[in-house]
């Protein structure tokens, strides 16, 4: 069920224990090859593939366009909101959906800089709402080790291989390039950082698109569907503590 397609009374008669899911995009700049908008646009069509599975388990909550972007603020068109207006502005979307009777929620999180955010407008909710549960999860850490291992980065392999698949005329791919591939340090991974996309990268991308495929695109976009809608049936069934 799409909340922007239901009247007050309709909405009245949803069960509250369906799943509220808000899903996080952006509007940013994704290299020189794909569109600004690729993030929502693969965020809808998960979406659109989850819902005719779930039998009225999920309420889906418009997509949030924008998201924390000041990294790519050297790439201009790229739209950032502050970080406490952001977390601000999605904890008082789910807020809202709280003051409605639901008790259950799941942000979906279709960009990495939305990451820290999200952890942090969960722990906003978990503070100031008793009794709401709610989760996040970003799409591609429901993909299997073995397809993700190396392949996702921003405007890298994975967005280009499902822009491919799902919306080919937002890719260009005579523009794509292997852009911010560093050899990584042993201690990448246990440092937090958050250097700007202009920092690592020539042209705004962080990976290599040049292998991508609407076969690949297909496999990921696929088995990404199958696990969230497992996922959101195990938090409408109870069966993950929060």
């Amino acid at each position: 069920m799409y909340l922007e397609s239901l009247t007050r009374r309709e909405l009245e008669a949803v069960s509250r224990e369906c799943v509220a899911v808000l899903p996080l995009g952006s509007c940013e700049q994704h290299g020189p090859h794909l569109a600004f908008g690729i993030d929502n646009l693969i965020l809808r069509r998960l979406i659109e593939q989850v819902e005719t599975r779930l039998s009225a388990r999920a309420l889906w909550l418009p997509v949030l366009p924008y998201a924390h972007s000041g990294r790519h603020r050297a790439y201009p068109g790229s739209v950032s909101v502050p970080i406490a207006l952001y977390t601000e502005a999605a904890a008082a979307v789910l807020d809202s959906m709280a003051e409605a009777g639901f008790t259950k929620a799941l942000l979906l999180n279709g960009q990495r800089g939305n990451e820290a955010p999200m952890e942090i407008v969960l722990r906003m909710l978990r503070d100031r709402r008793a009794g709401f549960a709610a989760a996040g999860v970003s799409y591609w850490n429901l993909l299997d080790k073995a397809l993700d291992d190396g392949f996702v980065n921003h405007a890298g392999g994975l967005e280009t291989s499902l822009a491919l698949f799902l919306a080919p005329e937002h890719a260009r791919m005579e523009y794509a390039v292997a852009d911010g591939v560093q050899r990584a340090s042993a201690y990448s991974a246990k440092t937090i950082n958050y250097a700007r996309v202009d920092q690592q990268s020539r042209g705004g991308g962080l990976g290599d698109p040049e292998n991508a495929s609407a076969e690949l695109g297909k496999k990921a976009f696929h088995e990404a569907a199958d696990r969230l809608a497992e996922l959101i049936n195990d938090l409408h069934d109870g069966l993950i503590a929060l």
